[in-house]
């Protein structure tokens, strides 16, 4: 009984400072604790175990050697290094020139995204206005707000088509101004 009490005092005492004491630390503090406590602990090790590390001299046959060892290291890595920085390697594959021919110009592919984003706001403003390409508009805001977005995914999907001469092997573009992936 007489371990048991205090080594459950040490205990309950350790876990009231950890929940209570320790979270109210700023970080500097419990950095300098931490540190404080290792060296601690370092020096605590050291004096219980100190003489089985006097047994551990087989290494000190290794000594006279730990200077070349560090310069043949330190080569070693900087030719690695030099070596994997200006060359060694394969040479870098020649890039091919794209085939420029088919593709539509960039005022077209601009004019189909502009038509699709002015087709959209189009179709808001009659929505929000009332009107609905002729058609009474007896379903209000939601029912304008969801024709004007399957309206809009519609313009998205005619631009996003593959193009018609994709299945001839040729996907570079279908002429209209849409690019086929």
């Amino acid at each position: 009984m007489e371990f048991f009490l205090p080594s459950l005092l040490i205990i309950l005492i350790g876990t009231l400072i950890a929940f209570f004491i320790v979270p109210k630390f700023s970080p500097f503090i419990l950095a300098i604790l931490s540190v404080a406590l290792l060296a601690f602990g370092i020096y605590h090790h050291y004096k219980l175990f100190g003489y089985e590390y006097a047994y551990s001299t087989w290494l000190d046959q290794f000594k006279p050697y730990a200077g070349i060892v560090m310069i043949g290291l330190i080569v070693l890595i900087s030719v690695l290094y030099l070596i994997g920085l200006f060359g060694g390697g394969k040479p870098a594959p020649a890039i091919n020139n794209a085939v420029m021919e088919n593709l539509p110009s960039a005022e077209s592919a601009t004019n189909m995204l502009t038509e699709g984003i002015n087709n959209t706001i189009r179709a808001v403003n009659n929505m929000v206005n009332g009107k609905n390409n002729g058609k009474k508009n007896n379903g209000g805001l939601i029912e304008g707000l969801t024709n004007s977005a399957v309206e809009t995914f519609s313009n998205v999907k005619s631009l996003l088509e593959p193009a018609p001469n994709a299945a001839k092997g040729n996907t570079i573009g279908n002429n209209r101004g849409n690019l086929a992936k």
